[in-house]
């Protein structure tokens, strides 16, 4: 049986089940486009790589049964997204 979890707003999708999980995400998907739009693209691959962090750990904490939806849990993905967008 899948179970399937939106958070943040509707940004991350997962869906996990016995023996697999799956992601889908627009986490950084505001910060991205503003970068394709510019001329200038220092940063982008590290902060590229902090979102793909983000998202890999969610994924990893759902198929461990780590409750995702729980507000506490998207507070603290929340700031460390605010951390990253702080410092990129």
């Amino acid at each position: 049986m899948n179970k399937t979890f939106v958070i943040l707003n509707n940004q991350v999708t997962v869906t996990i089940s016995k023996i697999n999980g799956n992601i889908t995400s627009s986490l950084g998907a505001d910060r991205a486009l503003a970068w394709l739009d510019s001329d200038e693209d220092e940063g982008y691959e590290e902060y590229a790589a902090a979102i793909d962090a983000v998202e890999s750990i969610i994924l990893s904490h759902a198929c461990a049964g780590v409750d995702i939806a729980s507000a506490a849990y998207q507070e603290g993905i929340n700031t460390t997204l605010e951390a990253i967008g702080n410092n990129y």
